[in-house]
């Protein structure tokens, strides 16, 4: 049943996001992708607003989670407002868990928080910055770290966000940080 549910996920990320299967996207069709965004600024690095494809956890499933069920694909119009620190990503390639089934539970006896119902799903990710009130983080910087299951993600005071410094230059796929070099491969090598 478990594996079902990854892969209705996966469809789900494949028709609402326009992606080929997560970890098999080309460098050459992110370039493009990345290229074609979407974004009006009222002003540069104040506000910006884009329409946001996200999946919403609506509710706790008992047994085999079920697309519209327990989860949605919503699109709503994205206002962000940078404060300082804070960075907008566009995000390239979202992990997709094992533990994140025990997250769908309303518990408190995890080690891990639960999703909230409403919320966006959220997990590791790899993404690009695209506008920034950061300095660590200047648009157009490849990073890795905790984002939603969106297309946009504002990560407030850019919190747990690591650079990728040659991420654009490396024979590395950028995937291989939510997989192998993120948080998967460091739990089997520890």
């Amino acid at each position: 049943m478990t594996e079902n549910f990854f892969l209705s996920l996966i469809f789900i990320f494949q028709t609402s996001f326009s992606l080929t299967p997560l970890c098999l996207q080309t460098e050459q069709l992110l370039s493009s992708q990345l290229s074609q965004l979407h974004l009006t600024s009222a002003t540069p690095k104040e506000i910006t607003m884009v329409q946001n494809k996200s999946v919403i956890f609506l509710k706790y499933p008992t047994e085999f989670p079920v697309a519209g069920e327990h989860f949605d694909v919503q699109t709503k119009e994205l206002n962000a407002t940078l404060q300082p620190n804070d960075v907008l990503v566009k995000n390239l390639f979202i992990s997709l868990d094992p533990y994140m089934r025990g997250r769908m539970r309303n518990t408190d006896k995890s080690y891990t928080a639960g999703f909230q119902l409403g919320h966006v799903l959220n997990g590791s990710g790899v993404s690009e910055v695209i506008e920034s009130k950061n300095d660590a983080f200047p648009i157009g910087t490849i990073v890795t770290g905790f984002v939603g299951w969106e297309e946009f993600s504002l990560v407030s005071g850019a919190q747990g966000l690591r650079a990728l410094p040659d991420a654009r230059t490396s024979p590395i796929p950028l995937s291989a940080y939510i997989g192998v070099l993120g948080m998967p491969g460091m739990t089997a090598y520890r």
